[in-house]
């Protein structure tokens, strides 16, 4: 059971963490925290149009299901603080800039800008000068995770490494035969990607030598 009495934003981080990993209907949520459900469908409104925590604008997904009228509730963001000094700030910020692979660049590329406007005017004078490119800070917003998969190829690599998926790839053996089966993602540098099989024997590829049938790799 939640504990009672949360003030109204304590209330909404609570569920944002609530959300996570699993669907909620709002009477489903009422029921947790022990309120109204027209209390939780006021919070909910807050946080599909956007809740600010700290400066960050934070956004949970909904969705209902054909022949289904009720609303579900999800959430896959992850609100982080970092009390860090500025000697950590810079190294994150640095390591960021210079972190990304292919495939997986635009992730990195959205986590620096997230960082960097969020940053102080002092501490932007501080580095600004420092990092490899000019940057300007601009309204920091989550990203929903069901829609950069669907639209980014650098998400959906990223999510197929996060979950641990099998998922159904292509490639020619020595012999020049086409080879389907599912594997899962071990680790990737540069153009190189390891994959793990279903008898988990580890393979080796060039991204360019596997073809991915994304279609049959639905989000969820």
């Amino acid at each position: 059971m939640a504990p009672k009495e949360l003030e109204p934003n304590e209330r909404r981080i609570s569920i944002l963490k609530l959300l996570q990993g699993k669907e909620m209907r709002t009477s489903d949520i009422a029921e947790y925290f022990d309120v109204d459900e027209r209390t939780i469908r006021t919070d909910l409104k807050a946080l599909r149009e956007g809740l600010d925590v700290f400066g960050v604008k934070i956004q949970i997904e909904s969705k209902h299901y054909d022949g289904n009228p009720r609303q579900y509730y999800k959430s896959t963001v992850h609100p982080v603080m970092l009390a860090l000094n500025s000697s950590e700030l810079y190294a994150l910020l640095k390591l960021l800039e210079t972190a990304g692979e292919p495939y997986t660049d635009e992730v990195y590329k959205h986590i620096f800008r997230q960082v960097y406007s969020q940053i102080t005017d002092y501490f932007e004078g501080l580095v600004a000068d420092k990092l490899i490119n000019k940057y300007v800070k601009s309204e920091v917003k989550n990203k929903l995770e069901e829609d950069a998969y669907k639209e980014s190829l650098d998400y959906k690599f990223m999510y197929w490494a996060k979950s641990g998926r099998f998922l159904e790839i292509s490639y020619s053996d020595d012999y020049g035969q086409v080879i389907t089966e599912e594997m899962q993602f071990v680790k990737m540098h540069d153009k190189e990607v390891v994959l793990r099989d279903r008898r988990q024997n580890e393979h080796s590829f060039y991204l360019n030598n596997i073809v991915i049938d994304w279609t049959k790799t639905d989000y969820k």
